[in-house]
């Protein structure tokens, strides 16, 4: 889709806002408008598979009470 805008065959994209952020850091694009979806991310286990469930809870817990989850987020993520 950037190539189709770089070559006048696009006038713009409505995308996830992760994937366009990384398009903005060369100044080559520009976010100009953002959109609430309330969308989510999130991680998909095999249902009834709780032991694998329990470990990436247990995981996201200590990142979040590091402050890691955070770093990587706003690295990721943030528009900021």
């Amino acid at each position: 889709m950037f190539n189709g805008i770089k070559a006048g065959q696009v006038d713009a994209l409505l995308q996830d806002l992760p994937v366009n952020v990384g398009h903005t850091e060369g100044g080559d694009f520009k976010i100009v408008e953002k959109y609430d979806t309330g969308e989510q991310y999130g991680f998909a286990v095999k249902q009834g598979n709780t032991a694998l469930r329990d470990a990436v809870d247990k995981q996201l817990k200590k990142l979040r009470d590091k402050g890691t989850y955070d770093q990587i987020y706003n690295k990721y993520f943030s528009t900021n």
